[in-house]
Formats: C-alpha cells, structure tokens, sequence
C-alpha cells in the first residue's frame, strides 16, 4: 500500500511538473503570436498605399496606380479617353523608372 501511494505522489508530482511547462509553452506561444500580429499590423500602416484613379476632365478613367508617401509608386496603367489602354509606365518614389510600354 505504501509503494502505490508513493507511486501515485511521483505520477502526480510529474503531471503537476509537465502542465506547468505545458501552460508555460503555451501562454509564451501565444505572446509570440500576439507580438507577429501587432507587428504585421505596425508594417501595414506604417506603410499605407492608396490606389489612386485620375480621370481626364470627361469623365474617363485616365490612369491608376498606387500613390506611397504621396508619391506614385509601381506600374501605373495610362488609358486613352476612348477606354482603350494606352501604356504602362513604372514609378519609384515618385519619378519614372524603366521603359515605357
């Protein structure tokens, strides 16, 4: 009787050892989470991006493309007034980059 409760105090004393390593691993589990997911955030509007539309005076569509820091950033597509399109034009930090197609 006594080997069974002192078999029982060492299987309960591990189990109490491994939630408690367990819930550990767990709530640091979460912690990283919880920190990746702000820092996403932090990254997606600290670097906010708008996708600008500019129109000629009719009406028409006349080009879109991504607007960074109030610059135009990336492939900006030109249209003709008629809707057909008209060229493709790459931007960094505001001047054009690359050919013209």
């Amino acid at each position: 009787m006594n080997r069974t409760l002192e078999s029982t105090v060492v299987f309960l004393s591990r189990l109490r050892d491994f939630s408690l390593v367990e819930r550990r691993e767990t709530r640091f589990g979460l912690e990283v989470i919880l920190v990746l997911f702000f820092s996403c955030l932090f990254n997606l509007l600290c670097s906010a991006q708008e996708i600008t539309k500019e129109y000629y005076a009719s009406g028409e569509l006349k080009a879109t493309g991504k607007i960074v820091n109030e610059l135009k950033e990336g492939e900006w597509i030109f249209y003709y007034p008629s809707g057909k399109k008209n060229s493709n034009e790459n931007y960094k930090e505001g001047a054009l980059h690359g050919a013209v197609t």
